[in-house]
Protein backbone atom coordinates (compact mmCIF):
# COMPACT_ATOMS: atom_id res chain seq x y z
CA UNK A 1 0.00 0.00 0.00
CA UNK A 2 1.65 3.38 -0.89
CA UNK A 3 1.48 5.64 2.25
CA UNK A 4 3.71 8.61 0.15
CA UNK A 5 4.78 9.98 -3.43
CA UNK A 6 7.50 12.40 -4.75
CA UNK A 7 5.75 14.11 -7.30
CA UNK A 8 6.82 17.03 -9.19
CA UNK A 9 4.72 18.99 -6.87
CA UNK A 10 6.51 17.85 -3.88
CA UNK A 11 5.55 15.03 -1.00
CA UNK A 12 2.32 13.74 -1.58
CA UNK A 13 0.10 11.34 1.34
CA UNK A 14 -1.56 8.07 0.73
CA UNK A 15 -3.30 8.44 -3.04
CA UNK A 16 -4.05 12.03 -2.97
CA UNK A 17 -1.53 13.67 -5.72
CA UNK A 18 -3.30 17.13 -6.27
CA UNK A 19 -0.43 19.76 -6.23
CA UNK A 20 -2.19 21.90 -3.73
CA UNK A 21 -2.36 18.99 -0.67
CA UNK A 22 1.58 18.19 -1.37
CA UNK A 23 4.26 19.78 1.12
CA UNK A 24 6.38 21.40 -1.40
CA UNK A 25 8.03 23.29 1.39
CA UNK A 26 10.09 22.52 4.67
CA UNK A 27 12.69 23.86 6.33
CA UNK A 28 14.09 24.29 10.10
CA UNK A 29 16.79 26.23 11.53
CA UNK A 30 18.06 29.02 13.81
CA UNK A 31 17.30 32.97 13.61
CA UNK A 32 19.15 35.39 15.59
CA UNK A 33 16.46 37.86 17.47
CA UNK A 34 17.68 41.55 18.14
CA UNK A 35 15.67 44.10 21.03
CA UNK A 36 15.50 47.43 19.35
CA UNK A 37 13.25 50.30 20.29
CA UNK A 38 11.35 52.58 17.69
CA UNK A 39 12.77 55.64 18.50
CA UNK A 40 15.60 55.87 20.80
CA UNK A 41 18.03 52.46 21.18
CA UNK A 42 18.23 51.26 24.74
CA UNK A 43 21.08 50.47 26.22
CA UNK A 44 21.77 46.49 26.92
CA UNK A 45 24.48 45.22 29.13
CA UNK A 46 26.26 42.38 27.69
CA UNK A 47 24.79 40.56 24.70
CA UNK A 48 22.20 42.37 22.41
CA UNK A 49 21.62 38.91 20.48
CA UNK A 50 19.86 35.36 20.95
CA UNK A 51 19.47 32.81 18.96
CA UNK A 52 15.54 31.68 18.33
CA UNK A 53 14.72 28.44 16.39
CA UNK A 54 11.97 28.24 13.50
CA UNK A 55 10.30 25.40 11.66
CA UNK A 56 8.93 26.43 8.07
CA UNK A 57 6.34 24.41 6.48
CA UNK A 58 4.49 26.05 3.33
CA UNK A 59 3.82 29.76 4.41
CA UNK A 60 3.78 29.02 8.08
CA UNK A 61 6.60 29.61 9.90
CA UNK A 62 6.94 28.51 13.59
CA UNK A 63 9.50 30.03 15.52
CA UNK A 64 10.68 30.57 19.18
CA UNK A 65 13.26 31.94 21.48
CA UNK A 66 14.28 32.77 24.85
CA UNK A 67 16.12 36.36 25.74
CA UNK A 68 17.66 36.97 28.89
CA UNK A 69 19.04 40.67 28.67
CA UNK A 70 20.16 43.44 31.20
CA UNK A 71 18.41 47.12 30.45
CA UNK A 72 20.24 50.27 32.25
CA UNK A 73 18.33 52.92 29.56
CA UNK A 74 15.16 51.85 27.88
CA UNK A 75 15.17 54.56 25.13
CA UNK A 76 12.57 55.88 24.03
CA UNK A 77 8.93 54.35 21.84
CA UNK A 78 8.05 51.00 21.65
CA UNK A 79 10.25 47.66 21.93
CA UNK A 80 10.39 45.16 19.12
CA UNK A 81 11.89 41.74 18.76
CA UNK A 82 13.70 42.27 15.18
CA UNK A 83 15.54 39.20 13.17
CA UNK A 84 12.79 36.86 12.52
CA UNK A 85 13.04 34.29 10.08
CA UNK A 86 10.61 35.09 6.70
CA UNK A 87 9.17 38.31 6.39
CA UNK A 88 5.68 38.66 7.35
CA UNK A 89 2.43 37.94 4.27
CA UNK A 90 1.91 41.64 4.08
CA UNK A 91 -1.10 42.65 4.99
CA UNK A 92 -1.63 39.91 7.11
CA UNK A 93 -1.23 40.01 11.16
CA UNK A 94 -0.09 37.00 13.42
CA UNK A 95 -0.30 36.80 17.35
CA UNK A 96 3.22 35.17 18.69
CA UNK A 97 2.55 34.29 22.58
CA UNK A 98 4.32 35.37 25.19
CA UNK A 99 5.05 32.37 27.37
CA UNK A 100 7.15 34.60 29.99
CA UNK A 101 7.91 37.89 30.96
CA UNK A 102 10.10 39.75 32.98
CA UNK A 103 11.57 42.19 30.18
CA UNK A 104 8.86 44.20 30.26
CA UNK A 105 7.40 46.76 32.33
CA UNK A 106 3.57 46.24 31.27
CA UNK A 107 3.60 42.36 31.63
CA UNK A 108 3.07 41.50 27.82
CA UNK A 109 1.24 37.88 27.18
CA UNK A 110 1.44 38.49 23.85
CA UNK A 111 2.35 40.57 20.68
CA UNK A 112 1.95 40.69 16.89
CA UNK A 113 4.22 40.28 14.23
CA UNK A 114 4.14 43.45 11.96
CA UNK A 115 2.66 42.77 8.12
CA UNK A 116 5.65 42.69 5.46
CA UNK A 117 8.30 42.74 8.04
CA UNK A 118 10.61 40.40 10.54
CA UNK A 119 9.78 42.04 13.48
CA UNK A 120 7.66 41.03 16.19
CA UNK A 121 6.03 43.70 19.02
CA UNK A 122 5.13 42.66 22.65
CA UNK A 123 1.89 44.03 23.66
CA UNK A 124 0.33 44.88 27.26
CA UNK A 125 -1.47 42.39 29.06
CA UNK A 126 -5.33 42.85 27.67
CA UNK A 127 -4.29 46.10 25.32
CA UNK A 128 -3.10 46.97 22.03
CA UNK A 129 -0.53 49.02 23.49
CA UNK A 130 2.84 47.94 23.03
CA UNK A 131 5.81 47.80 25.57
CA UNK A 132 8.52 49.35 27.08
CA UNK A 133 11.48 47.39 28.58
CA UNK A 134 12.13 47.75 32.46
CA UNK A 135 15.39 49.01 32.85
CA UNK A 136 16.71 48.29 36.59
CA UNK A 137 19.97 46.87 35.14
CA UNK A 138 18.60 43.38 36.78
CA UNK A 139 18.37 40.28 34.09
CA UNK A 140 15.70 40.12 32.89
CA UNK A 141 13.49 37.10 30.54
CA UNK A 142 11.18 37.19 27.48
CA UNK A 143 9.96 33.63 26.12
CA UNK A 144 7.84 33.99 23.09
CA UNK A 145 7.10 31.59 20.40
CA UNK A 146 4.02 31.47 17.43
CA UNK A 147 3.51 30.81 14.10
CA UNK A 148 3.24 33.64 11.54
CA UNK A 149 2.60 33.49 8.11
CA UNK A 150 4.88 34.11 5.19
CA UNK A 151 4.86 36.30 2.46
Amino acid sequence: TVRGRFTSAGLCFNSDTAAANSLDDYEEGTFTATLGMTSAAMTINGTSSWTGYYVKVGSLCHVHAYITVAVTDNGSGWMYIAGLPFTSHNGTYSTIGITHDTLTDQDAENGYVQPGNTIMYPVQENNTVATTPNDDGATRYLMFGGTYRTS
